[in-house]
């Protein structure tokens, strides 16, 4: 019977996906904030930092920060979770400031 080995195939394909959200959300955080300063909008700041909020932030967290935790702090674990709902707070807050760029009014 042969025993199944973990393959790292998945692992440098969750890394490349983390690694083109990270720079799909600057590209789009670039873009959102020239149109702040080109047209001094207030709703196309709040649009820059929800997208920098949604993307960025948790992939970064996911990519940099679990990692770095994991094999520095390892038997603090609860460390990991904590990053975790960090990230998804993030996520939270930049929707919510994305919510408020659609209501903001110049």
């Amino acid at each position: 019977m042969s025993q199944l080995r973990p393959t790292p195939l998945p692992a440098a394909a969750a890394f490349a996906l983390g690694l083109l959200v990270v720079v799909l959300g600057v590209v789009i955080t670039a873009r959102a904030y020239q149109g702040h300063r080109r047209n001094e909008s207030r709703p196309m700041l709040y649009l820059a930092v929800g997208m920098l909020l949604i993307t960025v932030v948790p992939s970064l967290a996911e990519m940099v920060v679990v990692p770095f935790v994991a094999r520095y702090f390892a038997a603090t674990a609860p460390a990991i979770e904590y990053t975790l709902v960090a990230s998804r707070a993030s996520e939270a807050a930049g929707i919510l400031v994305l919510l408020y760029s659609l209501r903001a009014r110049e």
